[in-house]
């Protein structure tokens, strides 16, 4: 259920992203194809097993959470979010537009200051919340396995499409929010 909140509360903006670049990046044969792909409104077949396995994923680990640390597992949540979102903009300062009509061009590049001060109070929200409740240890581990999943995201999409779109930033959301209930609940 609480998946379910999170997906209608976003629109499943970063779950259509999600869907866009795992077929984009699986079935494109160069960029202008994954591109292509990634404006398509259909969703193939690597796009579904991404959704599928994110779902899973994260409904598992939010159980865990909540077998393991009960009411404070809402907590958890709530310090999470808002990382793992400002997480994935920093992809838009950090790579360039992969195309020149699309989102991330329109968006622009977020003020670094405005980014910054984000980026602090997320991280401050988090580091408050989780290491009152979890081991530093997995404090550490989230935050290292969020650092590293962007990474290879952005590492994937600049090979892929050569810089950032909308659907990577909505993928590098899912992506960075994964990988901090991994750490958290390892």
């Amino acid at each position: 259920l609480v998946v379910i909140a999170a997906t209608l509360t976003t629109g499943a903006f970063h779950e259509d992203g999600l869907a866009d670049v795992a077929d984009a990046f699986a079935g494109g044969r160069d960029k202008d194809r994954r591109l292509e792909i990634m404006k398509d409104s259909r969703i193939g077949a690597f796009g579904g097993v991404a959704l599928a396995a994110q779902f899973v994923l994260r409904a598992g680990l939010i159980a865990d959470l909540l077998d393991r640390h009960e009411a404070h597992a809402g907590l958890l949540l709530l310090a999470v979010a808002p990382l793992a979102r400002v997480a994935a903009v920093v992809l838009l300062v950090l790579l360039p537009p992969a195309r020149a009509d699309g989102l991330a061009r329109a968006a622009g590049r977020p003020e670094t200051s405005a980014l910054a001060i984000a980026a602090g109070l997320a991280l401050t929200i988090f580091l408050a919340i989780a290491a009152a409740i979890v081991a530093p240890a997995n404090v550490l581990l989230a935050l290292g396995l969020a650092l590293a999943a962007l990474a290879a995201l952005a590492l994937l999409a600049t090979r892929a499409i050569g810089g950032v779109t909308g659907d990577v930033v909505g993928a590098g959301a899912l992506v960075a929010e994964i990988a901090l209930l991994l750490g958290l609940a390892a």
